[in-house]
């Protein structure tokens, strides 16, 4: 039973040891490294050897000049152990090949199944490591990550050797003077510091970096920026999608297209969207807002009643939860916010040419859910407050037909 106990310790700490050493080695992910066959068979040589290291010890009885029994085993067991390593890295004798002097004996066994692992894990880490990248810096150019950017993280990162940081600057130097085009010298960058800093620091400081004004408003760069902030989200209870619109004339086919996308990327959602009621439109203040505003209100209303009618056992099904409903109140503040944090944010202006309010074209402000500094907290404080108005404030004539069919659609879409 003793014997059994000590021999798997043994194996255990060659495990340790062998599984640490790959780790070191690929310091962007550092984990993926053990989970692949190479890697495996690297592990269990180094929990081989220390067994046969510890049975050595035995057969020939070597105690250390240690008289008592249980400090012998102690002994043998972290000597084993450990000291595996220096035996997986001898050479018993040295050949000539190629011109190069190659070492023969358990170190040659090492460094082919080293060998091994690297390619693997290249292989496998390639696609993942450039899709990272390129979502991560989506939007920046190399003036923005080339010089700026490396010195963030740089800052961020505490404990980077000095000679790390020189090795990573000479890298950075070499990918600046190349003859690149600009699209791959921001991957390049990216993917230099994803090397020391890993993808999640890699993101966060991207997001930071990457400039929050989002100019030409929807029709810039806003959904595909909200669909990444929504891909990025994993946690069940952040997947709720808040949209606090005009008449959803953008919003609403926007989703609709993610809904029904193969990849999936809103099941298990709560989509909660809101517009401005068709009485405020219609009312004494019509002459504040395009004439078209009405019929788009009561075309994206129709369209998300028989949307959800349409497909009630899918949304069901799926997980998802559709509302919309409308609200009594002059649009000022508008945009999205997602439960993981991240929020797009526009205001209200006047058109100076007709006096109305105009369309949400010019820019949004984009928040990301890192971000805790006091203007961005105010911000998200200013939309969270018209957020919960706009829920509180009844349409204006609840007995009006507009009001009825807002009533119904949402409560069929929140039936599931």
């Amino acid at each position: 039973m003793k014997a059994a106990l000590d021999y798997g310790l043994v194996a255990m700490f060659g495990v340790l040891v062998g599984a640490s050493e790959l780790v070191s080695r690929y310091r962007d992910a550092p984990w993926s490294a053990i989970k692949n066959p190479a890697s495996a068979a690297y592990v269990s040589v180094n929990a081989i050897a220390a067994a046969a290291t510890l049975a050595l010890l035995r057969i020939f009885d070597v105690t250390f000049d240690i008289p008592d029994a249980t400090g012998q085993r102690a002994v043998q067991v972290l000597v084993s152990g450990f000291g595996a390593i220096a035996v997986l890295r001898t050479s018993l004798f040295i050949v000539q090949v190629g011109g190069r002097d190659v070492g023969v004996g358990p170190a040659t066994l090492l460094h082919v199944l080293l060998f091994a692992t690297d390619r693997d894990v290249d292989r496998r880490r390639a696609k993942q490591r450039a899709k990272a990248v390129s979502d991560a810096l989506r939007g920046l150019s190399y003036t923005d990550v080339g010089e700026a950017l490396p010195n963030y993280y740089l800052t961020l990162m505490q404990n980077v050797p000095d000679s790390e940081q020189a090795e990573l600057r000479q890298r950075l130097k070499e990918i600046a003077d190349s003859t690149m085009e600009d699209a791959l010298k921001v991957n390049a960058v990216g993917l230099t510091l994803m090397t020391v800093v890993g993808q999640r620091v890699l993101e966060a400081a991207a997001d930071t970096a990457r400039t929050r004004l989002l100019e030409r408003g929807v029709l810039g760069e806003v959904y595909p920026r909200l669909r990444e902030a929504i891909d990025r989200v994993t946690r069940p209870d952040d997947r709720v999608l808040d949209v606090l619109g005009l008449t959803l004339y953008t919003a609403w086919p926007n989703v609709r297209a993610w809904l029904d996308d193969h990849t999936c990327l809103l099941d298990g959602w709560t989509i909660r969207m809101r517009m401005v009621d068709p009485d405020i439109l219609a009312g004494p203040l019509r002459h504040w807002f395009d004439p078209h505003w009405l019929d788009e209100v009561r075309g994206v209303l129709e369209d998300v009643r028989r949307y959800v009618v349409e497909n009630e056992e899918s949304l069901e099904r799926r997980g998802v939860k559709l509302t919309i409903t409308t609200y009594a109140l002059v649009p000022v503040v508008h945009g999205f916010r997602t439960g993981g944090g991240t929020y797009f944010i526009s205001f209200g202006r006047w058109d100076d040419k007709t006096g109305e309010l105009g369309r949400p074209y010019q820019s949004y402000e984009y928040l990301p859910p890192d971000d805790h500094s006091p203007r961005t907290c105010q911000y998200k404080a200013i939309f969270d407050n018209w957020l919960r108005r706009a829920d509180q404030v009844p349409p204006t004539s609840s007995g009006s037909l507009m009001a009825r069919d807002n009533q119904s659609v949402a409560t069929e879409a929140t039936a599931h």
